[in-house]
């Protein structure tokens, strides 16, 4: 038989970021998706600040 609301309601979790309830694995791909876009940043700052070169002055 189709589940009621309050046991539907039962299975949400809580994700932090955002306040929503959803079920676990709406959580488990929100997490995925903001671990990859936190690793993505690191990888593009440590590009950005270890490719700069010193500008020499022309003479």
């Amino acid at each position: 038989m189709a589940e009621s609301v309050a046991e539907r309601a039962a299975k949400l979790q809580l994700d932090k970021e955002t306040g929503e309830m959803v079920s676990k694995n709406e959580i488990k791909r929100r997490r995925q998706k903001r671990d990859k876009k936190i690793a993505a940043a690191s990888r593009d700052m440590t590009t950005v600040s270890t490719s700069k070169r010193p500008i020499r002055a022309s003479r």
